[in-house]
């Protein structure tokens, strides 16, 4: 245990198989896999009864991970029927348990022609990060402080809004918006989202994917999305 304990890289593997038809059959035609890793490693300590946390960095985690990448490949390419299947594998750094904005994918490789490693790996720049804790200093995060501020003015029984972004090369790609209310009848929601909607249209920018969940302690009560090719919010309010 403490500075000679070996934190345990790999926290789970995903696996995705596609397949093609033909003539009512299906084969195998490429397998993607993705190995989530730690960046913080959470072990029991017997002497002290307790949870204790190993933190990873982000650079140990990627070169273990590359590691066990060609170690699976070349398990799997010693199995009948896979030696020569196309394979993807990406590695996904997996945030804390505290951390409210997730994990990202931070490398991806393919295997072709039955190699059993991946020698071109592929950086993925991704970084997630949680309005209005974060980010206030960003156009995009002041569009989300004016949205919270006349969502918060119009309907002042509100517990809470926040934001997660989710950054692709440093461009935000999708927001995902959780506001968090008391309970409201049906008539009253119906009014609640026609306002989201026009608030959102008008502070939150265009040019990526929305998302709104509006909650109460007992359930969720509305739903509005807005996709980048779309100028108009869909929405729906649950009975």
């Amino acid at each position: 245990e403490g500075e000679d304990r070996v934190p345990r890289y790999l926290n789970s593997i995903l696996e995705f198989d596609f397949f093609t038809e033909s003539e009512e059959n299906l084969q195998l035609a490429g397998i993607s896999i993705g190995l989530a890793l730690n960046t913080v490693d959470y072990y029991q300590a017997e002497q002290f009864g307790s949870t204790l946390m190993q933190e990873i960095s982000s650079e140990e985690a990627l070169s273990k991970g590359k590691e066990m990448a060609d170690q699976l490949l070349s398990q799997i390419r010693k199995v009948e029927g896979l030696e020569d299947i196309p394979i993807m594998i990406g590695l996904y750094e997996q945030s804390a348990q505290d951390d409210l904005a997730g994990g990202v994918y931070v490398a991806q490789g393919n295997s072709l022609n039955g190699s059993e490693s991946i020698d071109d790996w592929t950086s993925i720049n991704e970084r997630r990060i949680i309005f209005p804790l974060e980010g206030s200093d960003s156009a995009e995060g002041n569009a989300f402080a004016n949205f919270q501020s006349e969502v918060e003015r119009f309907f002042p029984n509100i517990s809470g809004i926040t934001g997660r972004a989710h950054y692709i090369d440093d461009q935000l790609d999708s927001l995902s918006i959780n506001i968090m209310t008391q309970f409201y009848g049906e008539g009253e929601m119906v009014a609640y989202t026609q306002y989201l909607k026009q608030s959102a249209t008008t502070y939150l920018p265009g040019d990526m994917n929305v998302e709104i969940i509006v909650e109460s302690p007992e359930d969720i009560q509305a739903f509005l999305k807005k996709d980048i090719t779309e100028s108009d919010y869909f929405s729906y309010v649950f009975d």
